[in-house]
């Protein structure tokens, strides 16, 4: 029978061979076909049946297959193959629980079976069941006793004890009993793996029983630790004797391993910090031997060093100025002297050394603040002097390139900015300096490969910050004249004074909406006008004031916008000639965010390949500016990847702690289980997620019963769905971006303000670390796991959680604050849905549309369970926005002191909760549950005063909703949408334009439901019994309100959807005239930017025969840029003459720059600044396609 039964398995699995074939290649109809044919020979083949239920899963039809596999699995399936494509299956539908059951029913049927134990083991795996995965290990220790499943036993109590916090005493119990465990065996003489020596001291550390650990080492057990590193044992001694305050110990080791491994940094770490602690244990009246051995023993190591290997090694150089850093972190600074160590001498000797390395300046910026200042201007004329350059300023080779580099970089921190040096003009002369370099040495890095940074690339980073400092500069000033005189930019260059007006209408709008008493409003202007009266300058004083700060102001803005342009124009070509050089990447996106055009990211995204936990770690460099900025599609791009990344998150992540099982890598399970939390409580998902829900219910969402339909897809629970908000991390990864900060932060009001400026836009942008420390940085990794809109179902206290673990950064105050208000909307809308089921809305609407009647008492219990969860969230969201955190300062607009070296690394937030968003979201929530709480069949006692109600909420509603609309308009008015008018403050006007149509949508939802509210208790009214039973007076009359309220709300969406329409039909015309007025004029030279050199004012427009010809000599490739589909490329074609594309001139036909090319590649200033152009005008068309979805949506309100 034995036999009997090996042959039918050959056969069977002969049989499906073709299915796993069709399957691999991806051809399911082709598996479904051959299953087919399995299947009418042996039709209770389970494991055929699987396979076809899989391919029907893969082919689109879920349904199908849950109800083939129910049947396969109520048959309770125990032959392996069978049980794996069923893991197969539950694993693409992300229900690993389900693996988990079909395994515990296979063991319960054959529970002698060695393979479903360990296969139910590692099932428990992949749900993070610890307890279970004990269990299952000492059962299968029972029924085959090998080392391997007692150890799995041990790690699977350890990881319970990591579950919990650290001063919990059931913590310490399961470690506890983990010890015993083994060291049960090691009495009994059982320990035989190398794995399971190391468990058994990691289990020790955990308890901090370094002795009994240091025993471990020194018995006959250390013989089987042979795989490790030569110097595994001697750290885990050091290690040891420093967590017991042996500090001589620690010291003396030290010293050892450093004789043996010269270069290798952490054993001069641990030296310099054992010895300060054993001389403050030493350090009787003032005795100082300990350190002055130390010094004497670093300066003989460095001799020794010198004598036998010359400059192969670095750490030697590096290690007195490590002991000096140490000391100043312990506050011992005085004590430098006394040991007759000069740190600028230390620095001078390193650079000399190795100032010629790529790497010498990363390896010593961390030293920086503790040169002495005085000593700096001849430490860096040393230096300068070391750095040989021909007769035109340029590096001759290789090696002095590097070494002009490092002085340039060095320089840079620890020079002292003075007056002169904190000027635009001396910002933007240094720039075009290094740009020059770059162009001049383009030969030394002509034989870089394809996937190397170029040796000179950092030229152009240097040059890109240089302008930055500029631009900061600019807009801070630029700012400061703007609030002063009480003016900001309009589009065309001129500027108005729009804060009184703004003030004035946003005040006769409300006067026109909501009941003020006319004595109060009569008293409040009499006074608005003696105030002015006794303010206001002379006439003829204010006018000439103002006219100046026009005219600065005016210039200023020119400047700016020219900068950028140049800047991304020579980014772009550094990029294309240097294509594996991210920092200069990232710098492009910067500046592209910086001015809104983040349509124009899309090639250089896209080429950074971000991929896997980099979606995580470096995920606000643009998808949430690109939301910001209106760029919808482009956005969604990037969280559809992110997304699937951490959905799948939870399932690739095991796989690796299962391979730790089996191969006995004990140690790194909690290591990847601590990675595995790290993915589930990522502030970044969160964002992501509510986001793109967000973006799904209110971009092209153009009528309700879409809306509905989206929602029941996004199934958010009001009550489950919310985020740990305070195990949350930022996983953002601050040290991919270098940049140089001065160490010494005296000097000029400008530095003052720049570094006022810096720690503003660290607080109020969503990356909480600092990126002034560049490479210093050290936060990484990765997420949250959540479904709805990011929930998190562990809660905090855990040794991983951000609470109580120092290394894992926490996201900012106001990051979370705007989450909060984020993830509380759709949960506001979850809500809503629930409450409106049963009530003519929801799954229900259309049948209230059609038939007129509903069976309210079918899903009351629904409706009034969705109407309690609608009033507390309504509560909470109110709570967020009473409690919400001060972000006054993050407009960069408005900011007097505006960091442009880090303006548009990451989203800006704050605007959420200070615009009015939540507040109007709120008003139309309170509406619908006013509606609620009234239109109910059983109480018509008082319908006058819900009525009232009700129309005193409209108003308020509509007060809210205004003042939205009058911002946007007002933004709309500011918004440049040409690379010639480009400003900062355009990312603020497009945010506000994003977040005002998307609160809108938001509306509209909820209106959407409460007017079903109204049609179902009209129509529960309206029944058989009540046929001619009319609707009360005032009823009658909410109804017209809400509808009084609609149709307004509709005239002001056509109104915003006209001034879309100007907007951009203004933006193409001048596009297509700046062409050849302003875009093929521009110049390399950054400093030809002060020389008013794009001042829009003055600059005669072009005669239509010149612009013409000039649009004659774009290529197509040129002028239909990125994030422009094909639909829009054939309009952009209609706007061109014909033979626009004939003959394309051969200056601006470009062709790929060779390795071996020795000139740099020239910036395409006119391409750039129509790929800016194009960004804008999409931006526009995506609000504009957003307003037309609304317009539609409007009538399926009306009843």
């Amino acid at each position: 029978m034995a036999g009997r039964a090996v042959v039918d398995e050959s056969i069977v699995e002969r049989r499906l061979r073709p299915v796993y074939e069709w399957l691999d290649l991806g051809y399911t109809r082709k598996a479904i076909q051959e299953c087919d044919k399995v299947l009418k020979k042996q039709p209770s083949l389970q494991c055929a049946r699987i396979l076809r239920a899989l391919a029907l899963l893969r082919l689109g039809k879920p349904d199908e297959a849950e109800n083939a596999v129910a049947q396969v699995v109520q048959e309770g399936p125990t032959d392996d193959s069978t049980l794996q494509v069923l893991t197969i299956y539950y694993r693409e539908i992300h229900d690993l629980e389900k693996i988990c059951e079909i395994y515990e029913e296979a063991t319960r049927k054959d529970s002698k079976s060695e393979e479903l134990l360990s296969q139910l083991f590692m099932a428990y795996v992949r749900v993070a069941n610890y307890k279970k995965q004990q269990l299952t290990a000492m059962a299968l220790y029972k029924l085959k006793p090998k080392n391997p499943y007692y150890f799995w036993a041990v790690i699977s109590i350890v990881m319970q004890a990591r579950e919990l916090p650290a001063e919990d005493s059931s913590a310490k119990v399961c470690l506890t009993l983990a010890e015993r465990m083994v060291e049960k065996f090691f009495k009994e003489g059982k320990l035989e793996a190398e794995a399971e020596v190391v468990a058994y001291l990691y289990i020790l550390e955990l308890q901090n029983k370094y002795t009994d650990a240091l025993d471990i080492l020194d018995s006959d057990l250390a013989d089987k630790i042979t795989q490790q590193p030569a110097n595994f044992l001697q750290l885990k001694r050091v290690h040891y004797h420093v967590s017991l305050q042996h500090w001589q110990e620690a010291n003396n080791i030290c010293r050892d391993l450093i004789d043996t491994e010269r270069d290798n940094w952490q054993h001069y770490e641990g030296l310099c910090s054992s010895a300060l602690k054993l001389h403050a244990e030493r350090n009787i009246d003032g005795d100082m031997s300990v350190l002055e051995g130390c010094v004497k023993f670093l300066r003989d190591v460095l001799a020794d060093s010198i004598k036998q290997h010359g400059t192969k090694y670095r750490a030697p150089y590096l290690a007195l100025m490590q002991l000096v850093y140490a000391l100043n972190d312990a506050g011992l600074q005085d004590l430098v002297p006394k040991l007759g160590v000069r740190m600028e001498d230390e620095m001078l000797g390193y650079l000399s050394r190795f100032g010629s390395k790529w790497c010498a300046f990363s390896d010593v910026r961390r030293f920086f603040p503790l040169i002495p200042q005085e000593s700096v201007p001849a430490l860096l004329q040393q230096l300068r002097d070391r750095v040989v350059l021909d007769d035109d300023g340029f590096p001759q080779d290789v090696h002095m390139l590097h070494s002009h580099l490092t002085w340039l970089q060095v320089s840079r921190c620890l020079q002292t900015a003075t007056a002169a040096d904190s000027t635009v003009n001396h910002h933007l002369q240094s720039a075009d300096e290094l740009v020059q370099l770059y162009n001049n040495t383009q030969h030394l890095a002509c034989q870089t490969t394809a996937t190397d940074i170029r040796r000179n690339d950092i030229y152009v980073v240097l040059a890109s910050h240089s302008v930055l400092h500029a631009l900061s500069i600019l807009t801070s000033r630029s700012s400061g004249q703007s609030k002063s005189g009480g003016y900001s930019a309009s589009c065309d260059g001129h500027t108005k004074q729009y804060t009184n007006e703004t003030t004035q209408s946003n005040k006769e709008a409300m006067q026109s909406t909501i009941e003020n008493t006319q004595s109060s409003t009569e008293n409040n202007q009499s006074t608005t006008e003696s105030n002015q009266s006794t303010t206001e300058p002379p006439q003829s004083t204010t006018e000439s004031a103002n006219a100046d700060i026009i005219s600065q102001h005016r210039r200023d803005l020119a400047t700016a916008s020219q900068l950028l342009v140049k800047l991304a124009a020579i980014l772009e070509a550094a990029v294309a000639s240097s294509k594996a050089n991210f920092q200069l990447k990232l710098l492009l996106l910067q500046v592209y965010n910086m001015i809104g055009a983040s349509g124009s990211c899309s090639n250089c995204y896209e080429s950074l390949e971000i991929k896997s936990v980099q979606l995580d770690t470096l995920g606000n460099v643009l998808a949430l500016q690109a939301v910001d900025a209106a760029h919808y599609n482009l956005a969604t791009s990037i969280f559809s990847p992110t997304n699937s990344f951490f959905v799948n998150a939870a399932k690739d992540t095991c796989e690796p702690m299962m391979q730790a099982y089996k191969y006995g890598s004990l140690t790194r399970i909690p290591e990847f289980g601590e990675f595995r939390e790290r993915l589930e409580q990522s502030v970044h998902f969160s964002t992501v997620t509510a986001e793109q829900m967000l973006l799904d219910l209110t971009y092209t969402c153009s009528n309700h019963k879409a809306a509905v339909v989206i929602l029941e897809m996004q199934s958010i629970s009001p009550e489950e769905d919310r985020p740990a908000y305070g195990s949350l991390v930022d996983n953002t990864d601050h040290s991919v971006k270098i940049a140089w900060r001065c160490v010494y932060s005296e000097g000029t009001e400008e530095n003052s303000n720049s570094n006022k400026a810096q720690e503003n836009t660290a607080k109020s942008n969503s990356s909480s670390g600092d990126t002034s420390n560049g490479c210093d940085s050290n936060n990484s990794s990765c997420g949250d796991n959540s479904r709805g809109c990011g929930s998190s179902k562990r809660a905090c206290g855990k040794r991983s959680c951000a609470c109580s673990n120092p290394s894992l950064t926490r996201p900012a105050p106001v990051v979370l604050d705007e989450l909060k208000a984020r993830t509380a909307t759709l949960r506001l809308l979850g809500a809503a849905y629930n409450a409106s089921k049963g009530r003519g809305g929801a799954s229900n609407s259309s049948k209230s549309l059609t038939n007129g009647t509903v069976d309210h008492k079918s899903s009351s219990s629904i409706s009034s369970k969705g109407v309690e969860q609608l009033t507390v969230v309504l509560a909470e969201l109110q709570h967020i926005l009473a409690h919400k955190q001060n972000t006054d300062t993050t407009d960069p607009s408005s900011s007097l002191a505006t960091d442009c070296t880090t303006l548009g690394c990451s989203r800006t937030v704050g605007s959420y909760l200070r615009g009015g968003y939540v507040q109007c979201i709120l008003e139309h929530a309170t509406l619908l549950l006013h509606m609620h709480q009234s239109y109910r069949i059983t109480d018509n006692s008082n319908s006058k005063k819900n009525s009232n109600r009700e129309n005193s909420q409209v108003s308020l509603c509509e007060a809210s909703l205004l003042r939205l609309f009058t911002a946007a308009s007002t933004q709309l008015k500011i918004l440049n949408c040409t690379a010639a008018t480009a400003s900062i403050s355009n990312t603020m006007a497009l945010h506000t334009l994003h977040h005002t149509l998307q609160t809108v949508g938001i509306v509209f939802v909820l209106l959407g439901f409460s007017s079903t509210v109204m049609r179902g208790s009209r129509a529960a009214g309206g029944g058989k019994k009540n046929r001619k039973k009319k609707d009360s007076p005032a009823q009658v009359e909410s109804v017209k309100e809400f509808l009084r309220y609609v149709r307004w709300i509709e005239s002001r969406l056509e109104s915003l959807s006209c001034a879309l329409t100007v907007k951009l039909e203004t933006a193409k015309t001048n596009s297509r005239n700046n062409v050849a007025s302003l875009y093929s004029s521009v110049s390399t030279c950054f400093t030809d930017a002060l020389n008013g050199e794009w001042d829009v004012a003055h600059v005669t427009p072009p005669t239509p025969d010149a612009i013409d010809v000039d649009m004659a000599q774009l290529t197509i490739t040129d002028r239909l840029t990125n994030g422009v589909d094909n639909k829009k490329k054939k309009n952009m074609l209609k706007n061109f003459p014909a033979g626009a594309a004939a003959a394309p001139p051969q200056d601006l036909t470009k062709t790929e720059m060779s390795v071996d090319s020795l000139d740099a590649r020239k910036p395409d200033f006119v391409k750039i600044c129509l790929i800016i152009d194009s960004s804008y005008q999409e931006s526009l068309a995506n609000l504009k396609n957003s307003v037309a979805a609304k317009l539609k949506y409007v009538s399926s309100l009306k009843l």
